[in-house]
């Protein structure tokens, strides 16, 4: 004998569950999201596109918008990432691209007039 289990669910785009027990789960099969209830009976969206912010607990960034140079670094207040940008110094200068940041460096001493140019390519993890 075959036991069918049958969520919560819905055809109508943009329907959310309201409570659900913990454990329970629910589908808005339109908009292809799922939801399971947690201990409050809240519902919490598991899976989808959804329109909200997905938390660094839940595997996301906790970010929704980002600038040219933006990096996520660590934050031990909250267990949190935070959004930054490289700070220039003297001889050394930050460009800002479209996924990528460009550090050059000038007046090393010792004669040269340049020590060095990294250019990260932050979308691949490249260094040229």
């Amino acid at each position: 004998m075959t036991t069918v289990i049958k969520t919560k669910n819905s055809v109508t785009a943009s329907t959310t569950p309201t409570t659900l027990v913990q454990g329970e789960l629910a589908v808005n099969i339109t908009d292809k999201k799922m939801w399971v209830g947690n201990a409050a009976s809240t519902p919490v969206q598991i899976t989808g596109s959804g329109s909200g912010t997905l938390a660094v607990a839940d595997g996301g960034t906790g970010q929704t918008s980002y600038t040219d140079g933006q990096l996520l670094i660590g934050n031990s207040t909250g267990n949190t990432l935070t959004k930054a940008t490289l700070t220039a110094g003297t001889n050394i200068t930050i460009t800002n691209g479209n996924g990528s940041i460009t550090i050059a460096a000038t007046g090393g001493g010792g004669g040269s007039t340049s020590i060095g140019l990294v250019r990260a390519i932050a979308t691949n993890c490249i260094l040229p």
